[in-house]
């Protein structure tokens, strides 16, 4: 089986190539070249699948030459999936093609019921990048980490060494969060690190809402200070969202 993957965004950030190593694929697009998109004879493939991740919301350029791909795939014989999506806010302009792909995960269960209005019972999985092996290393420990994209909290952040998903490879953002306590972060994927290491955190909202979906996937309340994540009253609370993105890990 010949197998393309559309959305290749391990250029990005270390978050995104670890989800990108977690696929078995001969070809990739990545989300720069996508003009290229149009040239690629689908017929010499067997599978397409769409790695959605934070692409696919509010029907903007990007997504929806994502989707006019996987239809050209789909009417060239491929078999179609989309897998480790976001999905906010699109049109109903290509449901025929959800319709048509075999399989399709969301990570959290807002984009699970957003799916449902386009006719389509997507699964829930976690952000794959939790797929990822990743050795013990030891670190100092620090109590808490401050990751990217801060705005409002209550507490100094310019102080707190820093999580950077741009600057330090996966491995090295799960295995410091190993030994700290709690991460503040706006970014997925700093906040998957998080999870990855079981380490507390606080997850600021983005542009869409997959930060806060993984909690509400679970029915968690999470704390919003730092103080009340360090007071262990929500520590049952975080465990039911390492327990479900871990479990079989």
């Amino acid at each position: 089986m010949r197998r393309l993957l559309l959305n290749d965004t391990s250029d990005y950030h270390n978050g995104c190539k670890a989800v990108v190593k977690s696929y078995q694929f001969d070809h990739s697009i990545k989300t720069k070249e996508i003009r290229l998109m149009n040239k690629i004879n689908y017929s010499e493939y067997d599978l397409v699948i769409l790695n959605g991740e934070g692409t696919m919301h509010d029907s903007g350029i990007t997504p929806m030459n994502f989707m006019r791909a996987l239809r050209n795939a789909r009417n060239a014989g491929c078999e179609i999936q989309i897998h480790n999506t976001v999905w906010q806010n699109m049109v109903h302009d290509y449901d025929d093609v959800l319709k048509e792909c075999s399989e399709i995960t969301v990570r959290e269960v807002l984009s699970q019921r957003e799916m449902q209005k386009h006719g389509v019972e997507a699964k829930i999985a976690p952000d794959r990048s939790v797929l990822i092996d990743v050795p013990y290393q030891e670190y100092e420990y620090n109590k808490v980490y401050q990751g990217q994209f801060l705005h409002c909290y209550d507490a100094p952040h310019e102080y707190y060494p820093r999580i950077d998903v741009f600057n330090q490879s996966w491995d090295e953002m799960v295995n410091r969060l190993r030994h700290s306590e709690v991460l503040i972060t706006g970014r997925h994927h700093e906040m998957y690190a998080a999870i990855k290491a079981r380490c507390r955190y606080i997850a600021e909202e983005g542009n869409t809402w997959k930060n806060r979906g993984i909690a509400e996937t679970v029915g968690a309340t999470l704390p919003t200070t730092v103080d009340e994540a360090l007071s262990g009253e929500y520590d049952e609370e975080y465990k039911k969202i390492f327990d479900f993105c871990l479990q079989t890990k």
